[in-house]
């Protein structure tokens, strides 16, 4: 979806409805610092869900309905400073 989006520096998804994170959605962003996807429909983030975004420092994934998170989810995201998953339906962290 973003290849060849080099130059993009930030995402905003908000109120999309979006229910899945396809493998390698992100691929092609390496530039963008800020992905909002707050106010979908997300209930898994699965495994390297955000591969491509490696100098993303803010991350808002507020008010999904997020229950899983695969351990490797945020493997790629090494400059993450902001992370907001607030209220979602995860029982674990």
């Amino acid at each position: 979806m973003f290849r060849e989006q080099r130059r993009l520096k930030e995402i905003d998804l908000r109120w999309n409805e979006i229910k899945q994170l396809k493998p390698r959605v992100f691929r092609g962003a390496s530039q963008a610092k800020v992905v909002n996807l707050e106010r979908n429909h997300l209930e898994r983030l699965d495994e390297n869900a955000f591969a491509g975004l490696v100098n993303a420092t803010q991350l808002y994934l507020a008010r999904n309905r997020l229950k899983l998170i695969d351990p490797t989810a945020f493997r790629a995201l090494r400059k993450l400073e902001i992370l907001d998953l607030k209220a979602n339906r995860l029982r674990n962290v």
